[in-house]
């Protein structure tokens, strides 16, 4: 199958894509793990992924709660790899109070509404004391009780700084 693009607040982002669509080897494994885990669902269920099989993407794996009330998500977890791009650690903050917060919201809301994994690839961040930073990720939706999404589970991937 063919990844569709989708045009989600001037960026570029993936549907229906296989794991050979995303373009770093760690992703690959990360998404075929979730995608096992789904079984006959369309996602996984949080309990079904214990903290010893993420291990090794914890260091990039962010983890977030969505809030429907608020279309925002709050950051439960941040792994130590992103959380040093931050001025400040974002665990326990919205989404949109953090640097183009509202933009990155676009993409998340996304996989909430249509139920699917969404893949971005090329991105670029930049905070106001940070240099450009480009980076890949694959935003995977969670639920607690296997109906309703009210977890985004993500990895990124960071680019080195191109010379």
């Amino acid at each position: 199958m063919a990844a569709k693009a989708v045009h989600l607040a001037h960026r570029t982002h993936w549907v229906d894509f296989d794991d050979e669509d995303i373009p770093w080897l760690a992703g690959q494994e990360f998404f075929r793990l979730w995608r096992d885990r789904c079984g006959d669902r369309d996602f996984p269920m949080r309990a079904d992924f214990t903290p010893m099989e993420l291990k090794r993407w914890l260091p990039h794996v962010v983890l977030l709660d969505y809030l429907p009330e608020k279309q925002d998500c709050s950051v439960r977890l941040v792994g130590t790899a992103i959380a040093e791009l931050f001025p400040r650690d974002p665990t326990g903050m919205l989404i949109r109070d953090l640097h183009n917060g509202d933009q990155t919201m676009l993409g998340l809301q996304a996989v909430v509404d249509w139920r699917l994994p969404i893949m971005a690839k090329e991105l670029t961040i930049e905070w106001a004391d940070r240099s450009h930073r480009v980076f890949d990720s694959v935003n995977l939706p969670l639920s607690r009780n296997g109906d309703a999404i009210d977890m985004l589970l993500i990895l990124i991937n960071l680019r080195p700084p191109q010379l």
